[in-house]
């Protein structure tokens, strides 16, 4: 009996010491959270303020070569510098309101730039104005007709889209478009 007493008292013991330390543990999460989406761990924040604040921390740190991360194999060892070389997108400040983002590919009439123009909404809201002319000449000459119809009508459906955008640091930005809702990461080259 007594080593029955002793296991309760030794589990009660170690469930009222991780108790604290489980909550401790859920309070920094929480903290982490909170920080890095809204930038405060603060008890009061101000929706006007924060939306002021979301898109000038943004628009003002946006200018450099960035990379989507989704093609890094980020398991190995990565060529930062050969990966950027290869696919840079570029971001520029426009004005206060909008930032432009310019990506770099090869198509079968050679290299083409595509742009897209990002317009802030509110906060972390942004409407995506695509360059669907661009994009819809992404095939070559010798596409089918049927191939063409289907790149242009797919252009067009894209022209005007939104997204979240959440820096995630100084070298992170996290963008959710409306249409998909994949989560794309970027990372910053330079």
């Amino acid at each position: 009996m007594k080593l029955f007493g002793f296991v309760v008292a030794a589990i009660a013991t170690f469930l009222l010491g991780a108790a604290p330390s489980l909550a401790g543990a859920r309070l920094n999460a929480f903290r982490d959270a909170k920080t890095l989406v809204l930038q405060t761990p603060s008890n009061y924040l101000n929706p006007e303020g924060w939306t002021s604040f979301a898109r000038e921390r943004l628009i003002s740190s946006i200018d450099g070569t960035w990379i989507e991360l989704r093609d890094l194999d980020l398991d190995g060892d990565v060529d930062l510098a050969k990966a950027c070389q290869e696919k840079p997108i570029r971001m520029r400040k426009i004005d206060d309101y909008s930032f432009s983002m310019v990506i770099d590919y090869q198509s079968p009439k050679g290299k083409m730039d595509y742009r897209a123009e990002y317009i802030n909404r509110r906060g972390a809201s942004y409407a995506i104005r695509n360059d669907f002319r661009a994009r819809s000449k992404m095939l070559g000459p010798d596409a089918p007709a049927a191939q063409k119809e289907i790149m242009e009508a797919s252009a067009a459906m894209y022209a005007n889209q939104d997204a979240i955008l959440l820096p995630l640091g100084p070298d992170v930005l996290l963008e959710f478009r409306g249409q998909d809702g994949f989560p794309e990461l970027y990372g910053r080259c330079e």
